[in-house]
């Protein structure tokens, strides 16, 4: 009978061996190390491509021992008969018995393959792993004389945005909501004529400026005519005593003269030009109430330092603008059209601006909100703290930086943002090193975090706050040597000396509290001043009632003693109340020193 085998969905085995794909050792060798099994477990034999081609397909691996495959070999395969091995999920057709089928196996191993077929390798065919590394010749190279390799890449601290320019980071704020002629609003005033449009882009400045020339160029006709006058007067001559010249700016025999006309008909239109921009100003009051969307569009800015760059031709009109928080229009220093505002028009428009903001904040809407405070009232804190309140952080920042020149508040609305690395910069150029290297700790970067906190002990030290150099060189570096010092230092010169000795003796009772009767003792004896035997005093009762312990307790008490005793000999009586403290259990001791004082 000719066997076959059978494919099932299910494995038929349990995993023995392995069948490693791949023309060369180097794929082989790559595959077994994935799988951490020891060498000595494995038996490997280089399986043929075909009863005519001996050209190696792959590695067959066999596993000895309790060691198992990993469960993501590829091609698994299971014992039969314990040297016939097919994959695991077939079968042999027809079934055959396990001693009939043992009989018949003549080698060590077999391998029953669904394509190549049976395979049988015999104890020489083995391929040990060894056998599969080739080296090479030795190199001619001198390895007594090693050369330095590479120098290593520089380590990676962290990873971040290119920054922004401010009006690139504002600008995508902008957000235009559209525009529309204010004639379009319901309560539109009657259409203007040809005319009446043409006088409206001709302007108040035009106006004004052709009713002064007129106005000058009357007069000054007015009193050339008034010298001929007087000139013919004087010779006789002229007849009824009237000069044609005096029609062209007064009234003549038929009326006003041209320049008169003209006079008057360039008052009138700049007069109409002045009542049309107050209802302009009255309508926009009324668009208010009405739909804050659209009087957004067409309000006037009433106070910002960027205004007052020159004056466009004034118009009757008001043109739409975007209503959304955009920095580039806060400094472009463009041409304005000029708006003469009453003082109560101006309040008034004042008080819907306001409203408005509040209306957009209380909305959701802090973009809307921080245009109004920004753009149209010059409230540029009112508008960062807005945007910061909404979550614009960058821009809010950005805001108090660049416009309100306070970058200690834009550093702390980047911290809040969690823009950490933005906010280190504006902390270092304040000179403020020490929050700069807590946001690096933060970050989880203490190299970066240690010269910030060595260049704020640098600036404690030069503010002879030795207390605060001392206190970051434990906190912020472990540092507590160098810290002590410090404290030395204050301790010397006098500044807080006090507290700063108290921090010695705490910093030494942290590591060697066993040392404390012997430094106190030799402390005084080699770094106190007479000037200084009263912080001393306090220190040392300090120093006692915080670390109890018995060798403490009578060192600190003898100490104490001469002390007292020193000082009272000197004159220095009012040192005797230190002996109470010494002594909190002796209760006669008080007045004792009390007596001896008085008498």
């Amino acid at each position: 009978m000719k066997l076959s085998l059978h494919l099932h969905n299910t494995p038929q085995h349990a995993p023995a061996a392995a069948l490693v794909r791949g023309a060369g050792p180097g794929d082989w060798l790559r595959e077994i190390g994935r799988w951490q099994v020891p060498a000595t477990a494995l038996r490997c034999y280089v399986l043929p491509a075909s009863l005519q081609s001996r050209a190696a397909v792959g590695l067959f691996v066999v596993v000895d021992g309790p060691t198992p495959l990993p469960a993501d070999v590829r091609e698994p395969y299971g014992a039969v008969a314990n040297r016939l091995y097919v994959p695991l999920h077939a079968s042999l057709r027809p079934a055959t018995a396990p001693d009939e089928l043992a009989a018949s196996l003549l080698w060590e191993c077999q391998v029953f393959h669904p394509t190549i077929g049976l395979v049988g390798f015999d104890k020489t065919d083995r391929v040990s792993l060894a056998d599969l590394l080739d080296c090479g010749p030795p190199a001619a190279a001198d390895w007594a004389r090693a050369l330095p390799g590479p120098p290593p890449a520089a380590r990676l601290h962290s990873i971040r945005l290119l920054p922004s320019t401010t009006a690139e980071v504002l600008n995508s704020l902008r957000d235009d909501i559209g525009t529309a002629p204010l004639t379009d609003v319901p309560g539109q005033p009657a259409p203007r004529t040809p005319l009446q449009q043409a006088l409206d882009k001709l302007g108040q400045g035009a106006l004004q400026t052709g009713l002064a020339a007129t106005t000058g160029l009357g007069k000054l006709l007015a009193g050339a005519a008034g010298a001929l006058g007087a000139l013919g007067g004087a010779g006789g001559a002229g007849g009824g005593g009237h000069t044609g010249g005096a029609s062209y700016a007064g009234t003549g025999p038929t009326g006003p003269g041209l320049l008169e006309k003209l006079e008057k008909w360039f008052a009138g239109n700049l007069e109409e030009l002045e009542q049309r921009r107050h209802n302009e100003i009255q309508r926009l009051l009324d668009l208010f109430g009405q739909d804050l969307a659209e009087a957004l569009k067409y309000a006037l800015p009433l106070d910002s330092p960027y205004l007052n760059r020159g004056t466009a031709p004034p118009s009757s009109w008001l043109g739409p603008r975007a209503t959304d928080f955009d920095l580039r229009g806060l400094g472009g220093g463009g041409r304005v059209d000029s708006w003469n505002l009453d003082i109560q028009t101006r309040l008034a428009l004042t008080a819907r601006y306001r409203a408005a903001a509040e209306q957009e904040e209380a909305a959701g809407r802090p973009k809307k909100a921080a245009y109004i405070y920004a753009h149209l009232l010059g409230d540029y804190r009112a508008a960062a703290k807005t945007l910061r309140k909404g979550g614009y952080f960058r821009e809010a920042a950005a805001l108090y930086r660049d416009h309100l020149h306070d970058t200690l508040a834009a550093a702390e609305c980047l911290v809040e943002g969690g823009l950490l690395l933005e906010a280190i910069e504006l902390y270092s150029g304040l000179g403020q090193h020490e929050k700069a290297g807590d946001l690096y700790t933060q970050l989880g970067q203490p190299a970066l975090a240690a010269p910030h906190y060595e260049r704020a002990v640098e600036a404690a030290h030069k503010a002879d706050n030795y207390l605060g150099a001392a206190a970051l060189l434990v906190n912020k570096l472990a540092r507590p040597t160098q810290a002590q010092k410090e404290l030395l230092l204050g301790w010397d010169k006098g500044h807080q000396a006090e507290a700063c000795l108290r921090t010695y003796f705490d910093l030494s009772a942290a590591t060697q509290p066993e040392l404390l009767p012997t430094q106190l003792r030799e402390f005084y004896q080699a770094r106190t001043l007479p000037t200084q035997v009263p912080d001393f005093l306090r220190v040392l009762v300090a120093v006692k009632e915080k670390y109890p312990s018995a060798e403490l307790d009578l060192a600190a008490r003898r100490l104490g003693y001469e002390i007292v005793s020193a000082e009272t000999a000197a004159g220095h009586k009012m040192r005797l109340a230190t002996l109470k403290k010494l002594l909190p259990s002796d209760r006669l001791i008080g007045p004792d020193c009390s007596r001896y004082v008085s008498r």
